[in-house]
């Protein structure tokens, strides 16, 4: 592996800098025994990170090393960084699977093929933890504030994902900002030097410094190491003997830029100009440099006088500048007129390299007035860097492609494109600005459409569902003619953020429209358009119109399309309508295994936070508690997904509650509060408010537990949401029964939490029939009880047809000790074992507990098989086993038969971590080898 590994002898730290350096020495120490870490150094101008770096690789013998560089052209390509890490062990690339082999390769221009940038993560997490695996690997990214985005995405991934491998990263670089994805790495702040490391570092410059003239540089230095080093050269040899005196002020800035362009004063004009080809080239690569000085016209003689002046130096087959600082003065005082020209011969000499993408930055640099030429082929790379997965990177190069557009209709489109791109990768502010800047341009439908659009994801992220919805609204008025299935998208879109904000006339009225529109049969708006509509009423699905595998089919055409809109998933409705639960779980998971064969990890948590909902709702916890805590990790890697955070917080706070797990469930339902987005503050309350009534209901505080669960279904209240109220109906009514206080439980709120008189599906039905039957409990009336009986059993009867074993448990355990209370001690049996069954296969304990109490009065004391005892019941939410939601996963994929190789492109790790994590599974479960899996997993 040639210029991979480093060698060389141990050196002292720089000055000062002991104890960082023992940092950054621990990390790689740590790496090296095989737990792997990140850090951020981060500090101000010429404060020593790069220093520290160098000095860390002198002592990595034995490691494999590498390490990349940000600059501010490469900036805007995509992977450019990625590209300089990866160089010296690309023939490795090989050793990839297929589809992510070729998203690296196409992500580097190594071959033409599309790529998602988490397939393009999930690829060189794999390769480097491949190549972790012949030595301990040290990465180093230096200058990182100018990497580019497409790269900086890729090392955050990689950084949350070391733990377990012997790897090492180190990156550099001035304070992030708030879009900077390496802003999650643990820093390392670097500081002034302190007085007795500066005065070291000012004595080594060998300046022969009067007394007072040093202390003045001290201070004006400020601890800066830059500074110290590039003061004394400012200043003539009277100043710096005390012979003449000094300026009154030595600015720290105008003292550095002065003291780096002193440096460049004596060069000849024909040295200068090929000095600033070497900065505004960037990648230093000589050949380059070369050819773009012949055509500037400059004699050969030039670069070889740079390098009698020591400012640059070879540094193999590229040109390096021996100080940092002098790039950037140089791109800040050369004149604008001779750096456009110097653009304009890079273009040419990339142009001849067949690098369009370098080609098109230089040729726009070049230009000041617009250039359709340019403009297309800048257009052109951005499309480019788009299929290949650098989305980030594409943003400004469609921005800069719509300056230099000289029609409307270009700028308009090359802007939304930007605008969409900086959406995409959660650069939602930078966003608005290119959405306000194309609103003069924007004339046609389509654009106007498309302008509403993308308004209204950002107006729905942060929270305003109302402004976003009429936003859509709009759209789809003007597309309605022309492209009704784009208008019906539109309205889809805008019926789906009226559930997330309960606004039910908004809801019937954007399905009414959908309806209104000439669309085919086929078409999958008006296939989910008219099951949400039967949702809407509690109805079943309208016979004849659609069937549930049809519309199963309908929700996956946004994920299996060519034209993937993530934006249009999951549908507006609730997971399931009680009808064909299986079905609906499998179109889900088809689903995911879409998304993850795709790599397309960035519409994976929206999937997962619906297929959480449905397997709560089917008893499935385990997988829900499983699938909640990867969309969580995800939503890390992607950023402001916080309404997906909360849903998935929300889910483990109620299946907490259920559980008994109070601790959690209440570090469950602070994350929803904090995570709530004002808009979205309504939902979370209504979140909260049920699984805080469902745990108040198992600790046997029923007056708590209604003033959790009252407000949810008081209409019109601060907390009032239809579709939650509905789901925790029956905890409602029987917290009010428990706690004596049914005068609570007015018209209003029954009307508010049942459905209609139309035909209903049969969840429905079972909750009407439930909350029906505990109400006609508290009634003396012989008539009346006997009401009870003919709602529980039709209750039962109804959830017969669908899964929803905690609800069915729920009547179970109310008819079994309405029974056992009304004398009828042999009736109530059953339904008490079957109610204990039920909650003990679930592990919720408070439920079990109070259904083996009722057991115990109605006679019944025996533990058979249909009363388990209750050290039987599940104490764990990961499969009833003493797993983590990772270690289930992992060995449940395992028990399947994949390798860990595939089970680490399945979940977005490197296969040292999933081989840790099965280590752990082996250890916990006393297995021996991966056949015994199957036979211990569920």
């Amino acid at each position: 592996m040639p210029n991979a590994r480093d060698h060389a002898s141990p050196t002292v730290p720089p000055p000062g800098r002991e104890g960082e350096s023992k940092q950054l020495l621990d990390l790689v120490a740590a790496a090296r025994a095989g737990r792997g870490g990140a850090l951020a150094v981060r500090g101000d101008l010429g404060a020593g990170k790069t220093a520290l770096l160098r000095h860390v690789r002198t002592v990595t013998d034995g490691m494999i090393v590498l390490s990349c560089a940000g600059t501010p052209l490469e900036a805007a390509l995509p992977f450019a960084a990625l590209h300089e890490l990866l160089l010296p062990v690309l023939a490795r690339v090989d050793v990839l699977a297929g589809d992510q082999a070729a998203a690296l390769r196409g992500a580097l221009a190594m071959e033409e093929a599309p790529a998602d940038r988490f397939l393009v993560a999930l690829a060189t997490l794999t390769l480097l933890a491949e190549l972790a695996g012949d030595a301990p690997l040290l990465l180093l990214a230096d200058d990182v504030q100018w990497l580019d985005p497409a790269s900086a995405d890729v090392l955050a991934f990689v950084s949350r994902r070391v733990s377990g491998d012997p790897i090492a990263l180190l990156c550099a670089g001035r304070r992030p900002g708030p879009d900077d994805p390496l802003r999650v790495l643990p820093e390392l702040s670097l500081g002034p030097l302190p007085e007795d490391a500066a005065a070291r570092v000012l004595d080594d410059q060998e300046a022969e410094l009067a007394a007072p003239v040093r202390a003045r540089l001290l201070a004006e230095a400020a601890g800066n190491p830059l500074a110290l080093r590039t003061l004394p050269r400012l200043l003539s040899p009277g100043m710096r003997g005390g012979r003449l005196p000094l300026p009154d002020r030595l600015p720290l800035g105008d003292a550095l830029t002065r003291a780096v362009g002193a440096a460049t004063a004596g060069l000849e004009p024909e040295a200068a100009h090929a000095l600033l080809v070497v900065a505004l080239e960037e990648t230093g690569r000589r050949a380059a440099v070369g050819e773009a000085v012949r055509l500037l016209g400059l004699p050969d003689t030039a670069l070889a006088e740079l390098a009698d002046t020591g400012l640059v130096r070879a540094d193999g087959d590229r040109i390096v500048f021996s100080q940092p600082l002098m790039r950037w003065y140089l791109r800040q005082a050369a004149p604008s007129a001779q750096q456009r020209a110097v653009h304009a011969a890079l273009g040419a000499v990339f142009e001849r390299a067949g690098d369009t993408a370098r080609q098109a930055i230089h040729l726009a640099a070049a230009r000041t007035e617009p250039d359709a030429a340019v403009a297309d082929l800048l257009d052109q790379a951005a499309r480019r860097a788009a299929r290949h997965g650098g989305i980030a990177a594409a943003a400004p190069m469609w921005e800069r492609a719509a300056d230099l557009s000289p029609g409307a209709a270009e700028r308009a489109e090359r802007l939304l494109r930007a605008a969409d791109a900086a959406w995409q990768v959660g650069r939602n502010g930078h966003a608005r600005i290119l959405l306000d800047r194309a609103a003069v341009d924007v004339h046609s439908p389509a654009a106007r459409a498309e302008r509403d659009r993308l308004n209204a994801l950002l107006l729905a992220g942060g929270g305003d569902v109302t402004g976003a919805m009429a936003l859509l609204a709009d759209g789809a008025a003007v597309l309605a003619r022309d492209d009704p299935a784009g208008a019906a998208e539109l309205r889809l879109q805008a019926v789906r953020y009226a559930f997330d904000a309960e606004a039910m006339d908004a809801i019937g009225s954007g399905l009414a429209a959908i309806a209104e529109l000439p669309l085919p049969p086929d078409n999958p708006v008006r296939r989910v358009g008219t099951a949400a509509a039967a949702m809407l009423h509690g109805r079943t699905l309208p016979a004849g119109e659609i069937s549930a595998s049809e519309l199963h089919s309908a929700m996956l055409h946004w994920v299996d399309s060519p034209r993937p809109r993530p934006w249009m998933w999951p549908p507006p409705f609730q997971p399931s309508f009680g009808y064909d639960d299986t079905g609906a779980r499998a179109a889900y998971l088809r689903a995911e295994a879409t998304l993850r064969d795709r790599g397309m990890a960035g519409g994976l948590p929206v999937v997962l936070a619906q297929l959480c909902c449905l397997e709560t709702l089917m008893g499935e916890w385990a997988d829900a508690v499983v699938h909640a805590h990867e969309g969580l990790r995800l939503t890390v890697d992607i950023g402001e997904r916080e309404l997906d955070s909360a849903v998935f917080h929300g889910g483990l706070a109620y299946i907490a509650a259920a559980q008994g797990r109070a601790d959690d469930c209440h570090r469950h339902v602070t994350e929803v509060l904090r995570l709530a987005v004002p808009g979205q503050a309504r939902t979370a309350r209504a979140q909260v408010g049920l699984a805080l009534g469902l745990l108040e209901l198992g600790e046997g505080r029923p007056a708590e537990a209604l003033e959790q669960l009252l407000p949810i279904a008081t209409p019109n209240g601060p907390s009032s949401h239809r579709f939650i109220a509905a789901f925790g109906a029956s905890l409602l009514v029987e917290a009010a029964v428990r706690a004596g206080r049914l005068d609570q439980i007015t018209p209003d709120v029954l009307a508010y939490v049942l459905p209609g008189r139309a035909p209903r599906n049969p969840v429905a039905l079972a909750r009407e029939h439930h909350v029906r039957a505990l109400m006609a409990t508290t009634s003396r009336d012989p008539g009346v009880q006997g009401q009870a009986v003919r709602h529980f059993e039709a209750a039962l009867a109804e959830y017969t047809a669908v899964r929803r074993p905690f609800v069915q448990a729920g009547v179970h355990l109310d008819y079994g000790e309405w029974l056992r209370r009304n004398r009828r001690r042999a009736a109530a049996r059953p339904q008490l074992r079957t109610a204990l069954r039920l909650f003990t296969e679930l592990g919720a304990q408070p439920a079990a507990q109070r259904a083996r109490a009722e057991l115990a009065a109605a006679g019944f004391e025996r533990h058979t098989a249909d009363a388990p005892a209750a050290e039987d019941a599940r104490a764990e939410p990961a499969g009833g086993l003493p797993l983590t939601p990772q270690e289930l996963q992992v060995a449940r994929l395992a028990a399947a038969g994949l390798s860990n190789r595939r089970i680490a492109a399945q979940l977005f790790l490197s296969p040292r971590t999933v081989a840790h994590h099965l280590h752990a599974v082996f250890g916990k479960l006393d297995l021996r080898s991966r056949a015994e899996l199957p036979g211990r997993v569920p």
